[in-house]
Formats: C-alpha cells, sequence, structure tokens
C-alpha cells in the first residue's frame, strides 16, 4: 500500500491510497466517523434561563458546540474506573445577563485546555434583564452512538483517468457543467479532476469524454470539525483497528 499527501489546510487533509481496495478504505472511513470519540456536551442543568429560547433547545446547541479535545487525559465512561472518576467527565458553566450575545467563548471550562473550537458560535441572544445560567457536563462519546460525536466529514473516491477524444463538441456544451471549460471554450481535464466533477461528465457521451476508474486508488478526504487534529484523528483510527483485530483474533482462537 502507498500513501501520498495531496492537500492539507487547517481543517481539511486529502491523500491518495494506492494499492488497496473498497474494503480497506470504507473500513478506515466508518472507524473515524463511528469509532473515534470526541467531547460532547451530554447533560445540561439550568439554573435560571429567561431567553428567548427553552431549556431543550439551548440545550441542543451546546450539544452540537465542537470542544477541543484531548485523549489522553479523558476516557469513555465506560472505561472509567468508577461514577466519580474525573477522566470521565468535563464540567462547564456560564452565567450571564442581557442584554448581551452569548457565545461560546463564554463557557467556562473546569480543564483549560479545553474549549470551544468556534470562540464565536452563538448560543443565545439576550435582551435586558433577561438571564441565563447552567452547569454542564461532557463526556467522551463515539459517532455510532450519536453522530454528534463524530470528529469528521470522511469521504473517498476512485482516482480516475480523464480521457478528453473531443475538446470542442460545442453541441454537446449545454449538457456538460461550465466549470470543464477553460478560457478558450475547450475541455480540460485538469478542470474536470480538480472541481471534482467526474461523475456530472462519464456518462454522457464516452465519444466525448472517456473516464476510467481504478480500482485500487483512492482519493480519501478528512474534513474535521475541530475537535481533533487530522493526525490526531488517523493515529487513533488506526490504534482501535488494531485493538479490533486483536480481538478477532482471540474469538477466532476460541473456536479452533
Amino acid at each position: 500500500m502507498d500513501v501520498k499527501l495531496l492537500s492539507q489546510t487547517k481543517d481539511k487533509v486529502t491523500f491518495r491510497i494506492s494499492r488497496t481496495d473498497y474494503v480497506f478504505v470504507n473500513t478506515l472511513r466508518r472507524l473515524i466517523m463511528e469509532e473515534v470519540p470526541t467531547l460532547v456536551i451530554e447533560d445540561v442543568n439550568f439554573i435560571e434561563n429567561s431567553s428567548a429560547l427553552y431549556d431543550e433547545m439551548i440545550a441542543l446547541r451546546l450539544g452540537l458546540l465542537p470542544l477541543k479535545t484531548d485523549l489522553k487525559s479523558y476516557v469513555l465512561p465506560e472505561k472509567a474506573k468508577n461514577e466519580s472518576d474525573p477522566r470521565a467527565f468535563l464540567n462547564l458553566k456560564l452565567k450571564t445577563k442581557g442584554p448581551c450575545t452569548v457565545f461560546a467563548s463564554d463557557l467556562q471550562s473546569q480543564d483549560p485546555k479545553i474549549g470551544s473550537v468556534y470562540k464565536e458560535m452563538i448560543i443565545v441572544k439576550l435582551l435586558k434583564d433577561q438571564k441565563l445560567e447552567f452547569e454542564a457536563t461532557a463526556i467522551l462519546g463515539k459517532g455510532k452512538r450519536h453522530m454528534k460525536f463524530s470528529p469528521a466529514l470522511v469521504y473517498y473516491h476512485n482516482v480516475s483517468i480523464v480521457n478528453i477524444k473531443n475538446k470542442d463538441a460545442d453541441e454537446f456544451k449545454n449538457k456538460y457543467p461550465s466549470a470543464i471549460f477553460d478560457k478558450n471554450g475547450k475541455i480540460d481535464a485538469k478542470l474536470i479532476n480538480s472541481q471534482q466533477l467526474i461523475d456530472a461528465c462519464k456518462n454522457i457521451n464516452p465519444d466525448i469524454i472517456e473516464v476510467k476508474e481504478k480500482e485500487d486508488e483512492f482519493d480519501f478526504i478528512i474534513e474535521s470539525w475541530g475537535q481533533l487534529s487530522h493526525k490526531a484523528i488517523l493515529e487513533e483510527a488506526f490504534d482501535i483497528l488494531a485493538e479490533k483485530i486483536k480481538e478477532f483474533d482471540k474469538l477466532v482462537d476460541k473456536i479452533r
């Protein structure tokens, strides 16, 4: 198997995996989305709320706030020593009075390393003399339990070879996306690939654009929500995969 980094930003990474198959890349995708844990606000105790939103609506918004996650300091609740194990939960609180806009940055975390990823996300707007006060608890969870715990959007597609047989094809221009034509009105294979318009072009007319997919080569994309870095997400996914393989091997030994 070969892996090549194609592009990387703070929130998105794309790499090419060669000499593999659908089974592996889809397993990796599902491991990331369903098994890699993140910290999420799970319980909220409202002390006072005179805002325009019900307690349930604010709790829902809090549960969707991405929190920076430290997988070394926290454990899943089911792996905690007991209910009071400090590694199993994180306490947060907020107390404010209007008129003001309550942002994610107003949350006060028990752990200075853990806070909202996007400080300017709005929780609620308070009018004059309206108050909001609550205590919240965040826990580690997995996407297979609820997608709010998922650390990223993950997807992949086959690497395709695009062969332009007729760059003009004036009579077919209205059937293809306008973004695949260069300044001279000619079909450009680079534009098809860079803008991921292969699916929109491959089945219209093979005499103009011929597309062949490589069955053993994939572009794999991770768009992080910000709780974990791309590196941390991948490392955790492979650690989980290794544990699952060990567990499966033990189960196989029992039936031999």
